[in-house]
């Protein structure tokens, strides 16, 4: 039996080697490494904790700053839930645009970059809410 199936070709080791104009990408992705460098996991945790924080920062805590306002329960619970419908309706639209686009700076760094500046500037105020 042969080491390569038919139809399959091997990936070549030397990708390295090849200039630059002969390369797919800037920016080749690195299998098969015995280490990762921390700032890699770094770079790929601070996502997932910033979104847990974001989540955080939107559910209980929040529930209770509200209730200070708002005594129905009802419309707290439409309050805390706006969260979710707008992660479901506008996580799926830009996933979809995402999939479609491409600009100089990738497919969904357009939509990330922005999204997190809004989440950081509505975070800021989120102290000093009673206050406005």
């Amino acid at each position: 039996m042969s080491a390569e199936s038919p139809g399959v070709t091997a990936v070549p080791l030397d990708y390295e080697a090849k200039p630059v104009e002969e390369r797919t990408s800037a920016f080749p992705i690195e299998t098969q490494r015995k280490r990762v460098p921390w700032p890699w996991l770094l770079m790929m945790t601070a996502p997932g904790l910033a979104s847990g924080y974001i989540e955080f920062c939107s559910s209980g805590p929040l529930t209770f700053t509200i209730k200070k306002f708002v005594s129905d329960p009802a419309l707290i619970t439409f309050l805390i839930s706006i969260n979710t419908l707008f992660n479901f309706l506008v996580g799926t639209w830009a996933a979809y645009c995402s999939d479609h686009i491409w600009t100089r700076f990738g497919r969904r760094r357009v939509f990330l970059v922005p999204g997190w500046i809004g989440v950081a500037a509505c975070l800021f105020f989120v102290p000093i809410m009673p206050g406005i």
